[in-house]
């Protein structure tokens, strides 16, 4: 399914700027099935040169202080940080 709606986007000359606008899964979806649902779309924008952003960093659509239940936090600076997470947002 998510194929099937990343392909709106190959109509768009590649030289066309395109921000995907924020994204993200709230906390009380799984983490491992909010890391999937991320992984491939980022996978598919990636792959089309498009530009995007995470909802928001704190809070539950975010990486940091999400109150998700199912993770181990990392404490960066005094703030509970879903590392596996951040991982994945940076990898190239």
């Amino acid at each position: 399914a998510i194929h099937k709606k990343l392909k709106v986007f190959d109509s768009i000359p590649k030289d066309y700027p395109v921000m995907v606008g924020e994204f993200g899964c709230y906390a009380t979806i799984d983490h491992k099935s909010a890391l999937s649902y991320m992984k491939e779309y980022m996978a598919g924008w990636r792959k089309r040169g498009l530009g995007w952003a995470i909802w928001h960093y704190n809070g539950p659509f975010g990486f940091s202080e999400s109150r998700r239940t199912d993770i181990k936090y990392v404490d960066i600076d005094g703030h509970k940080v879903d590392k596996e997470m951040v991982d994945l947002l940076v990898a190239p």
